[in-house]
């Protein structure tokens, strides 16, 4: 009989992980149709790398990848290979190793919930929070480094917390290989996985845990960062750092150098720089962007506040349902109780909170994609709540409160979904470029055709390799790029016979100009400069997929309607 109920309780785990499975690859190809621009590099130089075995760049199977200079982690690009072997270079393949990372995270987070002492009833509904929670699902339907990245660390932390158990040297040598496979996954990984090996350190001695476990530990992850180590302080492998972070935003500068001006007509100087300063503005905003992020509006309620790219507009990160269970796990976190395993571990949880939202908060406001290192501890935090919540009932009252619990998180997933698969991929399809794939098509049709884009989204030409699946070898000898500006960021430019021209161009004068040389010539751009859609002069009208709006324009220059003599002949 007990045999049979442990096989009952792991078949719920098996359903929770195969529907888990089915919510993230369900239309994972078509819903969104399009890609966003890191995923299109992502999977462009994938396939790059799989047919040549260099990047875009001519970088042969690269440790980083270049990219546009912000020297991406080598995991993803890597994950795809297989598929790419398998379906070919398309949205399935690019998508799928996430797919994955998202689905076995479901496993991770089980046992890394038994691992922390909560019994089957409870490790399944983590599991199921991961299953079912917009924060993961989101994550998993997208080509992102984060997924892959909080994969490896979850299973570095579940390896951690084995370890702190009992203290074995596998355990210590696993969360050490983990930790750092982290690093290969995502960049908001070193910052926090860093800090975390850091503090278990001097943690693991508080613990009186074996010396020489702890020194292997360390070792091993530093071992395995190795490659990696070198870059990680280089200005041009941290480039979306110096462009979007905190240090690189000119606003308190600015108020700091206000400040100073007007309180200095009344005040001494040095009160004044006491007052204004670098380090109490900066604190001030750090402070802020942590409490929008444990806020309840951003983690249940609203998210982001607005759709976009990654979120549906007015859900949190989990159900709204979950509120009073992290309030619970909240309140056991600064209780005094030590009666429990995972009462031990409140510093560990506390310091995993601190530098699990780090990154984020650096960079600006709460995002869920650089807080995925802070999932698993907010997770903790409502599955303590809970368990601590179950334990209070009994009989009937305890199984129609479990029951009751695994209900809305069904049916809010489902609420979830609905909005998500049926109404903001059709809201949000020009964010998402469903119509640059057949944009690209099109293009890619025009032989022996000068193209002038003007496009009004960034890295077109990443765009236009990926859908043609333009030749890699012949990318790697055609493409030109930008030199690299401040902060190293850089731009294909030129490939083949699509120049791009920057906004506010000219294009009375091309058009002039291409009309003394033979051959054909278009220009593209997303405005209407010809108001009669029917002038011969248009050759292609790009849409929204319901054909709502119109979105970019291709125009025929040898017969584009000009003024008499406005090319001086």
């Amino acid at each position: 009989m007990y045999n049979i109920n442990i096989v009952k309780k792991y078949l719920l785990l098996f359903l929770i992980i195969v529907l888990g499975f089915f919510l993230r690859v369900y239309k994972v190809d078509t819903v969104p149709s399009g890609v966003l621009v890191d995923e299109a590099a992502l999977g462009y130089n994938a396939y790059s790398v799989f047919k040549t075995g260099f990047d875009e760049h001519k970088i042969r199977y690269p440790l980083l990848f270049k990219s546009f200079g912000d020297y991406k982690p080598p995991a993803y690009f890597y994950s795809q290979l297989p598929f790419i072997k398998l379906f070919g270079s398309n949205n399935f393949s690019l998508r799928f190793p996430s797919v994955l990372a998202g689905t076995l995270l479901i496993l991770v987070v089980f046992f890394l919930f038994n691992n922390l002492g909560f019994g089957f009833t409870t490790s399944l509904f983590a599991a199921a929070l991961t299953a079912f929670s917009p924060w993961t699902i989101i994550l998993s339907r997208f080509a992102l480094e984060s997924n892959l990245g909080l994969l490896f660390f979850g299973i570095g932390l579940t390896f951690t917390i084995k370890y702190l158990r009992e203290d074995k040297i596998l355990f210590a040598i696993l969360a050490g290989v983990f930790f750092g496979l982290s690093w290969y996954g995502y960049i908001a990984y070193r910052m926090t996985t860093g800090l975390i090996i850091f503090f278990l350190f001097f943690y693991g001695f508080y613990k009186k845990l074996k010396p020489k476990n702890l020194i292997i530990l360390v070792g091993v992850f530093f071992i395995t960062i190795f490659p990696l180590f070198l870059t990680v302080f280089s200005k041009s492998t941290n480039a979306r750092f110096y462009q979007i972070g905190l240090l690189a935003d000119k606003g308190p500068v600015m108020e700091i150098i206000e400040s100073r001006t007007f309180c200095r007509e009344d005040l001494p100087k040095l009160l004044c720089y006491l007052n204004s300063n670098k380090a109490t503005v900066l604190g001030r905003i750090l402070f802020d962007r942590y409490l929008k992020t444990f806020s309840l509006d951003y983690l249940f309620v609203g998210g982001e506040r607005s759709s976009g790219s990654y979120g549906v507009e007015n859900f949190g990160l989990f159900s709204f349902f979950t509120i009073p269970l992290y309030l619970l796990g909240f309140i056991a976190l600064f209780s005094h109780k030590k009666n429990k395993f995972i009462d031990t571990l409140k510093p560990l949880i506390f310091a995993g909170l601190l530098f699990g939202a780090m990154p984020s908060s650096i960079a600006g406001l709460p995002q869920k994609v650089r807080l995925s290192p802070l999932f698993p501890f907010v997770l903790i935090l409502i599955v303590w709540g809970f368990e601590l919540l179950r334990e209070k009932f009994r009989g009937n009252t305890k199984t129609f409160y479990i029951f009751l619990s695994y209900f809305l998180v069904f049916y809010l997933c489902l609420v979830f979904l609905i909005n998500f698969l049926t109404i903001d991929v059709r809201k949000q399809e020009i964010h998402y470029g469903n119509y640059i794939r057949n944009l690209m098509l099109y293009i890619a049709d025009q032989k022996n055709t000068r193209i002038y884009m003007n496009a009004n989204f960034s890295e077109p030409l990443i765009y236009y390799a990926y859908f043609s699946q333009y030749e890699p070898v012949k990318y790697q000898k055609d493409v030109k790029f930008s030199e690299p500006d401040g902060i190293g960021w850089i731009h294909a430019v030129r490939l083949d016979n699509i120049h791009l021209i920057g906004g506010g161009s000219d294009y009375i004068k091309i058009i002039c100009e291409e009309r003394q040389k033979p051959g054909r010539a278009i220009l593209i751009t997303n405005e209407k400069l010809i108001e009669d859609v029917k002038n011969n002069s248009i050759l292609y009208i790009g849409k929204t997929e319901n054909d709502a709006m119109s979105l970019v324009y291709a125009y025929d220059m040898k017969k584009f309607p000009l003024e008499k003599n406005v090319c001086g002949n």
